[in-house]
């Protein structure tokens, strides 16, 4: 967990501290394709963003993960479909956002003694920074919270919160 908050404070000075270079203004109709990876739960996503307003954004995505409990040492796989929103809070070449998702879970679990199979969903509000190193390429970080709740089959359910949580990203934008 510590290695998460310091390599998203890390990530967010860096873009901090770069000069704006390209002068880049989003709009409404301007879309991007977004690769992420979160580094904890060693998961990659592929989202879609439209802009809807100069400031808004409605993502869609989804997310692949593959994770080993330190703990445990049990595995699990996860497919998520991903949904929410992004708000610019500052309009210029280092963007700083605010943003929600969704996500619906398909977990496959595989416990000590037998394999679980489950579904559920996750909440997350993270804040984050996003630097266009051209007119069309960004780069950002995000860090956040999230609230994860997944009912398996084996009526059992798992009901918990992931703080702090952080996430990568490679963007490309057209319109």
């Amino acid at each position: 967990m510590k290695t998460k908050i310091v390599l998203s404070i890390c990530f967010i000075s860096l873009f901090s501290t770069l000069s704006a270079n390209a002068s880049t203004l989003l709009k409404k109709g301007d879309a991007a394709i977004s690769f992420s990876y979160y580094e904890a739960t060693e998961s990659a996503a592929v989202m879609y963003r439209q802009m809807s307003s100069d400031t808004m954004a409605f993502t869609a995505g989804a997310a692949s993960r593959t994770h080993t409990s330190a703990v445990s040492g049990r595995n699990y796989d996860a497919i998520e479909i991903i949904g929410g929103l992004r708000k610019y809070l500052v309009t210029s070449d280092l963007r700083q956002f605010a943003e929600a998702e969704m996500r619906f879970v398909s977990v496959d679990y595989d416990g000590s003694s037998s394999e679980y199979k489950g579904l559920g969903a996750i909440v997350g509000a993270y804040y984050g920074v996003e630097y266009f190193v051209a007119k069309t390429f960004s780069l950002d970080g995000r860090i956040g919270g999230e609230y994860i709740y997944v009912d398996f089959d084996e009526d059992d359910s798992t009901d918990l919160s992931d703080i702090p949580t952080a996430r990568i990203g490679i963007n490309y934008y057209w319109n």
